[in-house]
């Protein structure tokens, strides 16, 4: 099982961690890892900061029979879950846009529970031979 967890100073937040992730294509988690380090950055500190979580995690279940997004609140703390069945998830740049759109369906869900305002701009990846 591949794992990330990225945090910054409060809220802590993490996005990505689950598994099994034998299945999924590279380019998928790759670009949740990418992901993952955007929105636990200092840009989206005060975003998360507004929902009055302390910690914020997610878990991506790639074993799951269906696609789903899931907000559990104990507390100060919130796991974000999400089901994505790993044979849903196509190769090449078509999975690293799959995880894009995973997130904004996390982002979504996330600011429907809080009545959160509009998160910040998740950037695109630089072109290939370019750095953002």
């Amino acid at each position: 099982m591949r794992e990330i967890v990225v945090l910054s100073l409060r809220p802590r937040v993490g996005y990505g961690g689950g598994g099994p992730t034998n299945a999924v294509p590279q380019e998928y988690l790759d670009e949740t890892h990418r992901l993952s380090g955007i929105v636990a950055g200092p840009e989206w500190a005060e975003w998360w900061a507004g929902l009055g979580l302390d910690v914020i995690t997610s878990i991506h279940r790639y074993n799951a029979q269906k696609c789903a997004v899931r907000v559990r609140v104990t507390g100060r703390t919130a796991t974000i879950g999400l089901d994505r069945p790993a044979s849903t998830i196509p190769a090449g740049a078509a999975a690293a846009a799959m995880a894009r759109d995973d997130l904004e369906a996390v982002l979504a869900k996330v600011q429907s529970r809080f009545e959160a305002g509009g998160h910040p701009v998740v950037a695109d990846p630089a072109p290939e031979g370019r750095e953002s």
